[in-house]
């Protein structure tokens, strides 16, 4: 690649220092132009390069012979360390008054910081070495920023309740300074503490960051907790790079306790006051569910007496109780009620109601009656609805309103009701009311659609109530209606309308009919800007109208996240017009909102407001400033404290200012139980120079109420102990994906297991690597609901065994004499598999080429050695078919295997014809003889034509038993397959034959008769 000048390189330094570098450059002709006596050098490329770490860089120099004959010429490249030359630099030479081109190519180091370097190209003459020329070439190494963390060490679980540290690698990729910030989320809400958070790195250097997490104690069941270590440069907003950390959290359980099912319910103690007025108050409320399931669900409050009266910080006292589960709702006592939008969308009332479905109806009703007006009103109502399919209903309601002891009517009010939730992009709701007070009809319907896609969000209402209709809403006109398009990048489009108008008869007792329009339009990038355009207009729509007023507002939000600090400005810049009176006013609005969080274990927040506006009646310049800070900060585990400051001035013809501080404390005990301390001051001017002075304290008591035992889980406990009995700590033990972990004692328990068949584990890792449990894993248990399973395990030091399979031949000193023949190591044989079995588990291994195998980390006990699988030398046969091994723990037990060769006698019987090898001569058998044979006769040989083959019939037993054993011998040793077959004989009765093959040819059957070894 050739390098050109980078005049954006340049650009970057002052532009008064940028004429003096090529005033320098100009002057200095060795960095692009040198030439000695005869020797001229040019670079092509400028003076100066620009290159990436690790580049390849190829520059063109022109060197010309200056002088009258032919010369030769030595190059040499002179280049900065960690560089190097990718093309060979030869001799070459030029005519008289000839030129030449050459190719400079280098490639940059990957691990140069980033700046200038000096690249010299050398041309002397061979006949005159000290004739040379030389020219510069300046390199500019571009900055390459890149930071990577690593994962270096982190536990792989931890105990609830405890401490643990990850540590991470921060390293420097790039040539160049950095300064990162580093931050650390998680989704679980964990104390989490960095060690550093601002890490100034030199190029290629590196440094460790350690995050330290803090974990509740009140998990009660295995938790991954997952956290995110970023960092990114000082002048960015998106993280460079990320590394992830992964533990488990597991329950710290250690007490057994019979275990129910509980109603979680709270006691709260508290009193309030006014300057020196106390006044008390309790609170009993809880939410949960009577069933294990959790297929039901009751909420309740008790709380009184009211003390609100007394002090600004009482409450007022409020009983209600509901309860809920499949296909029924009961509700008691105050709350809000509501039925259907045109009958009761909302009333705070005392008083009792329900829901039932059975089938495909649904039923529900009410009654109720206020408690904050005197005399109260009342009211009752019901209605049914039906699903016609899952996505649509239908319904009638009715509805009794008892209002003619407060000045109003009594009034009836019936609805219909259809519901259509089909489609994701459109849901309607519709309602048609009918109502009649006083004999008089008055009618109002609403509709409503709304919906959307991943790029479009609506929603649309109309309602309309005549004005002798007494439903929740009356006498209106309502329209709205709220679109949100999303279009690229992050990019949105915003509207909103909204137009109400009311006394629709123009009743001239009501003085006015008042109409209110509301319309915003705007478009905003992603949290960081938006800009919008609002219209307000208010009329008076009555003939000899009151006011009409319109305000023009136009107003930009920004927001911004850096280091943890989030801004968020308005700005409001407005005017009013009142076109009775032909005025106009203009309006300014500012608005600044500010979050910081240091740490996790504070956030303070700010607002600042400026408003200035003109009253249109009076000409008044009005101006209002406020300011309010608050505070939030953790005083170590359980304690939090909470401050918080509010001031705001009105300035004007008429002044006026308020101020309030508020603090809060709060502390929660180890048993669970809170205490809160509240104190607020309010101050108000000049209102005769009032001051609220009021304080609160609280103590809230958790209580869980026993309902029933659970059934549907079971608990599991039991104990880890060593060879000698002693309790073993922080075992880690699994029941399924639950896991807990011993104590000091080394006791442990799983509160809720699923009552079925569960398998516990012990991680070995945590018992040490030379240790194993005494009873084998997976520990098969039998979980049943309501019971606790009793489970201890015993660890102890594992156990290994060693030996070698050896094959024995007989000395051949006298091959005729078998009689004295004597037994020889013939060395380690290769290729047998050995198993160990203790009943319930089993162990193999193959023997290496010395003939030795291995077991390590076995159970302690009696075990049984066997040769399982393996092909045996031709001739021999295992000397003993099992070994009872004792393993003791810690201890290395030996056993060996032996081969031994089979003496044998062949005579075959073929087609009732006996073949003798000539010369055979008889050998006695050796002691002690292989249990694999016992024909007690020949061995025959048949064709059998179904099969295509021939058949060996090895040998013939009375039982099957015997028999199948037989069978499974042959295909051990022979490697064919065997079977048994059941024949009767007229004269000695039922036998059970086992056969070989089949076998492609007469000689393989005689050949395998032969290695079977069939003793006469």
């Amino acid at each position: 690649m050739l390098f050109l000048l980078d005049v954006n390189t340049l650009m970057t330094y002052r532009p008064d220092r940028v004429g003096i570098f090529f005033a320098f450059a100009l002057l200095c002709g060795s960095v692009s132009f040198s030439h000695a006596q005869g020797i001229r050098l040019i670079s092509n490329a400028g003076d100066s390069l620009v290159a990436k770490p690790g580049s390849v860089v190829t520059a063109a120099v022109t060197i010309t012979n200056r002088t009258a004959r032919k010369q030769t010429y030595d190059p040499k490249l002179l280049l900065p360390a960690g560089w190097r030359a990718v093309t060979r630099e030869s001799a070459f030479e030029l005519q008289p008054n000839a030129s030449d081109v050459r190719l400079l190519t280098f490639a940059v180091s990957s691990e140069v910081p980033a700046g200038r370097y000096e690249i010299r190209y050398t041309v002397s003459d061979r006949a005159k070495p000290r004739n040379e020329s030389t020219v510069t070439l300046r390199v500019g190494v571009q900055a390459v920023r890149k930071i990577e963390i690593q994962l270096v060490d982190k536990p792989r679980f931890i105990v609830a309740g405890s401490t643990y540290r990850v540590e991470f690698l921060l390293t420097n990729k790039g040539n160049a300074p950095a300064v990162a910030l580093l931050s650390a989320q998680s989704v679980l809400d964990f104390p989490m503490k960095l060690d550093i958070e601002r890490v100034e790195l030199a190029p290629r250097s590196s440094r460790s960051v350690v995050v330290t997490v803090t974990t509740p104690s009140g998990i009660i069941t295995k938790t991954l907790h997952n956290f995110e270590l970023s960092a990114r440069f000082a002048d960015e907003q998106q993280a460079s790079t990320k590394a992830v950390s992964l533990v488990e959290i597991i329950p710290n359980v250690t007490a057994v306790e019979d275990q129910y099912h509980e109603l979680p319910v709270y006691v709260s103690l508290r009193g309030v006051g006014m300057e020196s007025d106390l006044r008390a108050q309790v609170q009993v409320g809880g939410s949960g569910s009577f069933s294990e399931k959790g297929d039901d669900r009751i909420d309740f409050l008790f709380r009184g007496p009211s003390t609100q009266q007394y002090s600004i910080l009482g409450q007022q006292d409020e009983y209600r109780i509901h309860y809920s589960r499949s296909g029924l709702e009961l509700y008691a006592g105050d709350g809000n009620f509501a039925l259907t939008p045109l009958t009761e969308l909302g009333r705070y009332a005392t008083g009792a109601g329900g829901k039932v479905s059975v089938g495909d109806f649904a039923f529900q009703g009410y009654y109720n009656e206020t408690r904050w007006y005197s005399p109260s009103q009342k009211q009752y109502g019901g209605g049914v609805s039906y699903a016609v399919t899952e996505s649509e209903q239908v319904g009638v309601q009715y509805l009794k309103k008892l209002e003619a002891a407060v000045g109003g009517v009594n009034s009836d009010i019936a609805t219909v009701r259809g519901l259509v939730d089909r489609w994701q992009f459109a849901r309607v709701d519709a309602e048609y009311a009918m109502g009649k007070a006083q004999g008089k009809r008055g009618d109002a319907y609403a509709l409503r659609l709304n919906g959307g896609e991943r790029w479009l969000h609506y929603d649309v209402r109309y309602v309309h109530a005549d004005p002798l209709y007494s439903g929740y809403y009356r006498d209106v006109n309502f329209a709205s209606a709220n679109f949100s398009l999303s279009l690229f990048g992050g990019v949105r489009l915003e509207a909103y309308a909204r137009s109400e108008e009311r006394n629709l008869r123009r009743d001239t007792t009501a003085f006015t009919a008042p109409q209110d329009q509301y319309f915003q339009i705007g478009t905003g990038y992603s949290s960081f800007v938006s800009v919008y355009y609002r219209r307000v207009q208010q009329k008076d729509l009555m003939p000899s109208s009151q006011y009409q007023r319109v305000e023009d507002v136009a107003q930009i939000q920004l927001g911004y996240n850096l280091m943890g600090v989030d801004v968020y400005a308005n700005a409001d810049f407005g005017r009013t017009y009142d076109r009775l009176q032909n005025k106009q006013a203009p309006s300014k609005r500012f608005a600044l909102f500010s979050t910081i969080r240091p740490t996790t274990g504070q956030s303070y927040n700010a607002s600042l407001e400026y408003t200035d506006d003109q009253n249109l009646l009076t000409g008044d310049k009005q101006k209002r400033y406020s300011i309010g800070l608050q505070a939030w900060f953790s005083l170590g585990e359980s304690t939090t404290a909470q401050l918080g400051g509010y001031t705001s001035r009105t300035t004007g013809s008429f002044e006026q200012t308020y101020n309030s501080l508020e603090f809060v404390l709060e502390h929660k005990f180890p048993f669970n139980h809170k205490i809160a301390v509240r104190g607020k001051q309010n101050d108000f001017t000049p209102t005769f120079g009032i001051r609220e002075r009021a304080y609160a304290v609280e103590y809230l008591i958790p209580i869980n109420i026993p309902v029933k035992r659970l059934t549907t889980s079971g608990s599991v406990s039991g104990k880890v102990v060593d060879a000698v009995g002693r309790g073993m700590g922080n075992v880690l033990v699994n029941i399924g994906t639950e896991a807990a972990v011993t104590d000091r004692n080394g006791n442990f328990f799983f509160a809720a297991v699923p009552p079925e068949k569960q398998y516990l584990i012990v991680d070995r890792a945590t018992i040490g690597l030379d240790k194993l449990t005494l009873q084998p894993m997976p520990m098969e248990l039998v979980v049943r609901g309501g019971e606790e399973e009793r489970v201890d395990i015993n660890v102890v030091q594992s156990a290994s065994l060693t030996g070698t399979v050896t094959v024995y031949n007989f000395a051949e000193e006298n091959p005729l004499d078998t009689a004295r023949q004597q037994l020889v190591d013939a060395g380690g044989y290769q290729g047998i598999i050995v198993e160990i079995s203790n009943g319930s588990e089993s162990h193999r291994r193959i023997s290496d080429n010395l003939g030795r195998f291995t077991f390590t980390d076995v159970r302690p006990g009696r075990w049984t050695m066997s040769v399982v699988a393996g092909q045996l030398p031709q001739y021999h046969f295992v000397e003993r078919q099992s070994y009872d091994v004792a393993l003791q723990p810690g201890l290395s037990s030996t056993a060996d295997i032996r081969i031994l060769p089979r003496r044998r006698t062949i005579q075959i019987l073929s087609e009732g014809v006996v073949l003798k090898p000539s010369g055979a001569i008889p050998a006695p058998i050796i002691t002690p003889e292989p249990p694999v044979m016992n024909t007690g006769g020949l061995c025959l040989i048949h064709y059998r034509k179904p099969l295509k083959g021939w058949l060996l019939q090895v040998s013939s037993w009375r039982t099957r038993s015997k028999a199948e054993q037989q069978a499974s011998i042959t295909e051990r040793f022979a490697g064919v397959p065997a079977f048994v077959q059941r024949v009767t004989l007229s004269e000695t009765g039922v036998w059970y034959r086992v056969y070989a093959g089949p076998l492609p040819s007469r000689k393989d059957a005689e050949d395998l008769c032969t290695r079977l070894k069939i003793v006469q």
